[in-house]
């Protein structure tokens, strides 16, 4: 079973209707719209137009695909080849998205991500079988859940019966992994604390679940202000 991706730069249409504020119907409307525009507004995107509107809403669910690719983290692995990501919470409908980029990126993993009540699931292994909906140039399956541990046991013993690699996870911990990872991502011998929440803004922080690195944040950010002399700093 193969995985990919949308072409995010050619599937323009395909990018603006997953836009939170888009629907079927609407973008129905909008699309006629916008094909009655004459060519140089849709070249030029002025300001008002559907083009305009249609470049603001791509750009938007680019933004946060970008920003969660880099944010988001397998803080659960299981022997069964499993990396799970939970309690992920995005605007527009990028799920399958991001499940699709890292199966790519983890190829011999199976990819859970847990969002918005819904398991997107996604994974390049040919020896893995889901009813897997195929959308155009991607393959992916999500279901709704309301219970994240039940899901997570069927889920498990379904792949269990499909594969026989395993991993050893013995001795992998989560406290570890996230003091490890966040020391790698803030040295704090450079005292940059400000910068790193420039990149780490905290509504990306939240929306990924990094409850670790809000708390180590927030703990060198109160740090950093109580410093009293300008050698402090050095």
């Amino acid at each position: 079973m193969s995985c990919m991706n949308l072409d995010l730069k050619e599937d323009f249409f395909e990018v603006v209707k997953r836009h939170r504020k888009i629907n079927r119907r609407n973008f129905k409307v909008l699309l006629e719209k916008y094909e009655k525009e004459n060519l140089e507004v849709t070249t030029y995107s002025t300001k008002n137009s559907i083009s305009y509107e249609f470049n603001k809403k791509y750009n938007e669910v680019i933004r946060e695909y970008n920003k969660m690719r880099g944010y988001i983290r397998f803080k659960e692995v299981f022997p069964e080849m499993i990396l799970i990501s939970r309690n992920i919470l995005i605007e527009h409908r990028i799920g399958d998205l991001l499940a699709n980029y890292f199966a790519k990126r983890y190829p011999q993993f199976c990819i859970l991500i847990l969002c918005n009540n819904k398991a997107f699931i996604s994974s390049c292994r040919n020896d893995l079988s889901f009813p897997f909906k195929k959308y155009k140039k991607y393959q992916v399956w999500y279901k709704k859940f309301y219970d994240y541990e039940k899901f997570i046991e069927k889920f498990r013993y379904s792949v269990q019966n499909q594969i026989e690699d395993r991993i050893d996870v013995y001795g992998f911990s989560e406290k570890d992994f996230n003091e490890s990872y966040y020391d790698i991502q803030y040295i704090r011998e450079r005292k940059n604390i400000t910068h790193a929440l420039n990149m780490m803004p905290w509504k990306y922080q939240k929306k990924a679940n990094l409850k670790y690195e809000q708390k180590a944040f927030l703990k060198e950010k109160m740090n950093y202000k109580n410093k009293k002399s300008i050698t402090d700093y050095y």
